[in-house]
């Protein structure tokens, strides 16, 4: 009967570590049963201006992520992982501010986002933003102009 057990808790423990090993290293989704084992991350660089007067802002939609801090004060916080409807808002000084959606399909999908803000003239603030993801690299350029927050979706939300 001790042979059998430990002949069955052995096969279990062979094929338990191979579906780890299978899971963890051939999927695309770095994704084990639901549970990501990376996050997606941030860079930030600037080019001629302070980086203590800026602040990155995030919500997804449908969610309790809603004005999310991502970085400020020279520090980087993680991104709420979350898919759908991702909206970024992006400031300096609290008196600049731009905005923007990125769409995801699946929110254990990971991605780099980097963002360069830099002064395109003598009170022009400008970001660059590249978000690289598994199979994909889309960019864009901000011009950090609106002098309030600019929410994308319905303001309802963010009346409360």
């Amino acid at each position: 009967m001790k042979y059998k057990i430990l002949v069955i808790g052995t096969l279990f423990l062979v094929i338990s570590i191979f579906a780890i090993y299978h899971f963890r290293f051939q999927l695309n989704d770095s994704q084990l049963l639901g549970i990501p084992f990376e996050y997606s991350e941030v860079e930030i660089a600037t080019t001629n201006i302070d980086a203590k007067f800026l602040k990155i802002e995030m919500s997804i939609w449908g969610t309790d992520y809603i004005d999310q801090t991502i970085f400020d004060d020279f520090k980087i916080y993680k991104i709420p992982e979350g898919y759908g409807e991702n909206d970024w808002y992006l400031s300096y000084k609290d008196s600049l501010w731009a905005s923007f959606r990125h769409f995801k399909t699946k929110n254990w999908r990971d991605e780099l986002y980097q963002f360069h803000f830099f002064k395109t003239d003598k009170d022009s603030i400008s970001c660059k933003v590249t978000i690289t993801g598994s199979n994909y690299t889309e960019s864009r350029v901000l011009i950090l102009n609106q002098s309030r927050k600019p929410y994308i979706g319905s303001s309802k939300r963010h009346q409360q």
